[in-house]
């Protein structure tokens, strides 16, 4: 575990209406008419055929398919940590290289665990995290969340913006801050045995 000490979303009538059957019952009409019939019927029946044909199609499936399950492994190195004393509204910066070694790619989270005991100068300090491509690119790095060791209990330190996959290893940029208002009485303490547990969910 990593060690740190101060220096602080209608019809139209009966005559008409007998020319109307007449007309409807001539010879000529009812040929007509029967064709009409007949056609309509014709009709019916192709269309019925043509989709009675393709309600009983069936297509092979081929040959049968198979499912591989993957492995998810993730590596955490050991935090590094500047070796600079802490005073009052100093930072120092340190890395753990986070690697994938399975073949799913990995949602990543990350969990503050407290010093074994509380002091003056582990209350004072102010965590922050991010993530980078490489260890040197971590010194300086803007953290993109904090956390203190007050609040290590009740929360976890936050999720990690990138997803690790077996082709992408990154790095998690580690600061950690003494609040300019640290009180004397922190001066020669340190914050020992805390951790920071990072743990992958296959994205």
């Amino acid at each position: 575990m990593p060690t740190l000490t101060s220096s602080t979303a209608t019809g139209r009538g009966r005559h008409s209406g007998r020319i109307g059957i007449r007309s409807f019952f001539s010879p000529r009409s009812m040929i007509m008419a029967t064709i009409t019939l007949l056609l309509a019927v014709g009709v019916a029946v192709i269309a019925t055929g043509g989709s009675y044909a393709l309600w009983n199609k069936s297509v092979p499936t081929g040959s049968a398919a198979s499912i591989t399950s993957g492995t998810a492994n993730l590596t955490v190195s050991t935090l590094s940590l500047s070796t600079t004393l802490l005073a009052p509204g100093r930072t120092i910066y340190g890395s753990a290289a986070l690697v994938n070694t399975g073949d799913v790619p990995l949602a990543l989270t990350a969990t503050l665990s407290a010093p074994t005991s509380s002091t003056a100068f582990s209350q004072a300090v102010t965590l922050g995290f991010s993530t980078a491509a490489t260890a040197a690119a971590c010194t300086g790095a803007a953290p993109t969340s904090t956390a203190t060791f007050a609040s290590a209990a009740a929360a976890g330190f936050g999720t990690l913006p990138i997803t690790a996959t077996s082709a992408s290893p990154l790095y998690l940029c580690v600061s950690l801050t003494l609040a300019s208002t640290a009180p004397a009485v922190a001066q020669g303490q340190s914050a020992s045995t805390f951790g920071i547990a990072v743990s992958g969910v296959q994205s």
